[in-house]
């Protein structure tokens, strides 16, 4: 499992950067948000609480539809924190928490909502339960198995140890959610493609993004191999599940 403060370090420094790499993971909250749309037409949450709110994607598009709506924004970053704060300065129904989300204790929110934020966590399935029975509609996207497998392979390539993560996969997770027996819901998993020019470009992207938080810290040696790789294209998959769940 990934030390909390590691996380915390790794998106803290990464304040500053993240928004001219994070395309993908704009995009990826903006499907997010439609799905909840799709889903729940008639649905207006009193409450919101946004789970690993980051620079603020998803109360931005939430906010014109649910102006009325008091949000909580979480994040255990707290530049990422303190920079959203500037960005809502001047909406009062706006609170602001930094705090671990998995350790947090939250009130009862009607909506609680994250995006990207949940493949975090070890294990998933208690706290996926954990915050759809604290809310009306728990709506989520995370990361599946096959993201990132091509990063695995040039690890494997070089006889080096993978630093991925274990992501769930497609049909586990939709046989988890199906047992808390939601009176609606939806599931979507959407493929996506990145390219990068090197390996060393896609090391700056994921240290751009404060993604390079993982189980095993690279080793000197490791480092070294892969800066003398050759560097050409690389090519790396995403994996996103979307999940609308609203209780009886």
């Amino acid at each position: 499992m990934i030390c909390p403060n590691r996380i915390k370090h790794c998106f803290s420094q990464a304040t500053r950067s993240y928004n001219e790499v994070a395309l993908l993971q704009q995009r990826s909250a903006e499907i997010l948000v439609d799905l909840l749309f799709r889903t729940l037409p008639a649905f207006y949450p009193q409450t919101i609480l946004d789970l690993g709110t980051g620079t603020g994607y998803i109360p931005e598009l939430l906010w014109p539809y649910f102006p009325k709506s008091h949000y909580t924004l979480n994040d255990i970053s707290e530049t990422m924190i303190t920079n959203v704060k500037k960005q809502y300065k001047h909406q009062l129904q706006f609170n602001f928490s930094c705090e671990d989300m998995v350790t947090a204790n939250f009130n009862r929110h009607d909506l609680i909502i994250s995006n990207l934020a949940f493949q975090w966590l070890d294990p998933l399935h208690p706290f996926i339960q954990k915050q759809f029975l604290n809310s009306q509609c728990l709506a989520f996207s995370g990361l599946l198995s096959g993201t990132f497998s091509e990063w695995g392979t040039v690890f494997k390539e070089q006889g080096l140890k993978s630093p991925l993560r274990s992501y769930p996969r497609e049909t586990d997770l939709k046989a988890k959610l199906r047992r808390l027996n939601p009176k609606k819901f939806h599931f979507e998993t959407r493929k996506f493609q990145l390219e990068f020019q090197s390996i060393l470009s896609f090391m700056q992207y994921l240290k751009q993004l404060g993604a390079q938080s993982s189980p095993e810290i690279f080793t000197l040696a490791q480092l070294r191999t892969l800066i003398e790789l050759p560097q050409k294209p690389l090519s790396i998959s995403y994996h996103i599940f979307y999940a609308i769940l609203e209780r009886a």
